[in-house]
């Protein structure tokens, strides 16, 4: 990954850009957490993102539309289980593609510029794949946590960002319960968490150097509301939070 290092690049971070783009794209997550990953990948600036349980591609579509990389080539999984257990029709009421086709076209269709592959199935099909991993987004669930996040470890340099997102009580908590492990093992450590967001790194990963980062933005963090806080762990400070 080439870190950011400079103010030669910053995003436009405000509630209403960042809104209006994940209304364009129906983007299932919380604002203040897109917010979060939008810095965060900035400071990242990855080559390859992926993201298990992609679903229609919305989370994708809006980080292509505000980061400045437009050469990030987007690594969709998923297995359409949504659509075919009818979740689609209870949590949602616009389109959800019930298979790779639909998905495959509903991206062209919204956005023909970004750089992406979709693969179809449980993302153990298809760990040949996994070369390099710099960040992944997990948003589903895992039949068999301990051995992707196994295959992750091993098919990553020292600075792999594995971000877990709908980690709250009345969502899916318990994808975060199958990932403490590696933490108590020290394979991963905490870096970073928002409203339901928690994101882990290989212990190696410099956090001091994010947080510099994200202080090039202290001064439009200055102007928000407590309400639109973001927190950042380090081994130093433990609990760091950007507030008025």
């Amino acid at each position: 990954m080439a870190y950011r290092t400079s103010k030669d690049v910053m995003l436009d971070l405000s509630l209403n850009n960042i809104y209006d783009t994940m209304k364009k794209y129906e983007i299932m997550a919380d604002t203040l957490d897109f917010r979060t990953h939008l810095l965060l990948l900035e400071y990242l600036n990855p080559s390859s993102i992926w993201e298990l349980g992609a679903g229609r591609g919305s989370w994708c579509l809006g980080l292509h539309e505000l980061i400045d990389n437009k050469n990030i080539c987007y690594n969709l999984v998923e297995d359409f289980s949504w659509s075919k257990n009818g979740y689609d029709k209870l949590f949602v009421d616009y389109f959800w593609p019930k298979d790779i086709n639909e998905l495959d076209n509903f991206i062209k269709n919204t956005e023909s510029n970004i750089n992406y592959k979709i693969f179809d199935g449980d993302i153990l099909n298809f760990k040949e794949n996994f070369t390099n991993i710099e960040f992944i987004r997990i948003d589903c669930d895992l039949p068999n946590t301990k051995e992707t996040i196994n295959i992750l470890l091993k098919n990553s340099d020292n600075n792999l960002v594995i971000l877990i997102d709908d980690v709250k009580p009345n969502r899916a908590l318990y994808r975060l319960f199958d990932v403490l492990k590696f933490v108590e093992e020290n394979k991963l450590k905490i870096i970073l968490t928002a409203n339901e967001t928690v994101v882990l790194a290989k212990q190696q990963f410099d956090v001091t150097n994010l947080y510099q980062h994200c202080l090039l933005y202290k001064e439009k963090f200055k102007k928000m509301t407590f309400i639109d806080d973001f927190m950042i762990f380090n081994k130093q400070a433990g609990f760091l939070k950007f507030r008025d």
